[in-house]
């Protein structure tokens, strides 16, 4: 009797990991782009700092695991360019590396289909310009990064994988200005907002 309970829960335990990985399937793929990107600076009185947007460049390596029909995990890994600008002042350039994790949601057909996704930003200041200038004295700067991520858009099915394009917005969340050295402000945070094309190769799956 207990062979056979042993053999029943052994038999459902496979066809449940034959279902799943069924529906599990792999991609991997470049992500390019372009971002808006500015700060939202508050001095010590809470009032907003004005500042101007820059145009930067975006590159990552794009990971997609599949888990059912509408969810799929999508960790990112590569470089952002964020900034901003004053009015009549140089840009301020910084160079992420960074790596995304999205909670990624499909809907749709086979051959065409939109997806929502979202999730937190991990980043690490490797480099930056202030009008021009490289910047080599770090002590004013916090060059860790924490952000949140939300984007969206459409994937066409073309050839062994997906086509995408879409927007996308990020925020962060941990200052970019190390407070003790800045006597004027109290609060930096990056801030983008552009659009994306990617390529995923299917590896697995159906």
């Amino acid at each position: 009797m207990k062979a056979q309970k042993t053999y029943f829960l052994a038999a459902g335990l496979f066809l449940l990991a034959s279902g799943l990985a069924a529906q599990v399937h792999f991609a991997i793929g470049p992500r390019i782009g372009f971002n808006s990107a500015t700060q939202l600076q508050l001095d010590y009185d809470d009032d907003v700092i004005s500042t101007d947007a820059i145009i930067g460049f975006t590159a990552a390596a794009v990971f997609e695991l599949q888990l059912g029909k509408v969810y799929a995990l999508q960790p990112e890994i590569g470089l952002t360019q964020k900034g901003f600008s004053y009015t009549f002042s140089g840009d301020i350039r910084y160079n992420y590396l960074e790596l995304v994790l999205l909670n990624k949601f499909e809907f749709g057909g086979d051959v065409v289909k939109g997806f929502v996704g979202l999730g937190p930003s991990f980043g690490y200041l490797a480099s930056g310009k202030v009008s021009d200038i490289t910047i080599e004295y770090w002590d004013n700067y916090n060059r860790l990064e924490v952000g949140f991520v939300l984007s969206g858009g459409v994937e066409i099915k073309l050839g062994p994988g997906y086509l995408g394009i879409g927007p996308r917005f990020s925020i962060g969340l941990t200052d970019v200005i190390n407070d003790s050295n800045f006597s004027d402000l109290q609060t930096a945070l990056n801030i983008t907002g552009g659009l994306g094309v990617s390529y995923a190769f299917q590896i697995g799956g159906d």
